[in-house]
């Protein structure tokens, strides 16, 4: 079996971080749940209230980014490949961590509230949960789902009478101003490639890629 291409996470040591990181996030959450069970906490006047929860969530986001950083190399301990790039590993599990423990510590938090008789502070953080909970059901359900791969036919942008076929991911998107139209692929020798994929009520970016055969080599003097 070949080496693997460097700089790549095995799906096995990606799961294991991921395990690791909501073990360490899901402790980081129950401490921050377990101090706010108090009803005189929830209680206190509006201001030493919001400052001492900021504060917290603070300490506790701080804590959970470390602890990505810590499962990623920790999952990665004797793999064979000079580098593994962590960066895109560690937004993966923050993104997780936003919409799994992020929703599970607000819904708890509002809870507490409501048992400490704040009505309105209990309101505020289940409809803080609720729009969390809803972005989480847009990004993993509905947006995959709108993913559509379009085939476009272009000419040689050197003259060419023969065409050339290419394939996109886009989503149906509305399309940028002062970007290409929906009719822009028949330009000759061009060919559109979508960036990352939108967000929900974005614009999706566009750029024209020229063909191999229309870049003009590089001479060196």
């Amino acid at each position: 079996m070949g080496r693997a291409k460097r700089g790549v996470m095995t799906p096995e040591r990606f799961w294991l971080a991921t395990a690791l990181f909501h073990v360490m996030a899901l402790l980081g959450a129950w401490r921050l749940a377990r101090r706010w069970r108090d009803p005189e906490q929830c209680g206190k006047p509006l201001w030493t209230w919001a400052t001492l929860l900021a504060r917290e969530v603070f300490v506790l986001a701080v804590f959970i980014y470390g602890a990505s950083l810590a499962a990623t190399v920790a999952a990665n301990v004797g793999y064979d490949q000079r580098r593994v790039h962590v960066g895109p590993i560690t937004l993966r599990l923050l993104g997780q961590a936003i919409f799994l423990e992020g929703v599970l510590l607000t819904v708890v938090l509002a809870l507490n509230h409501r048992r400490a008789r704040r009505v309105l502070r209990a309101c505020a953080l289940g409809i803080v949960a609720m729009g969390v909970f809803a972005v989480n059901v847009d990004a993993y359900f509905i947006e995959p789902r709108q993913l559509k791969v379009r085939h476009h036919s272009v000419s040689d942008a050197l003259g060419d009478t023969g065409e050339r076929s290419g394939s996109s991911i886009s989503r149906t998107c509305r399309p940028l101003r002062s970007g290409p139209t929906r009719d822009a692929p028949s330009r000759r020798g061009w060919r559109m490639l979508p960036t990352s994929s939108c967000l929900p009520a974005t614009t999706c970016r566009t750029r024209w890629v020229a063909p191999p055969s229309s870049r003009q080599p590089q001479t060196s003097a």
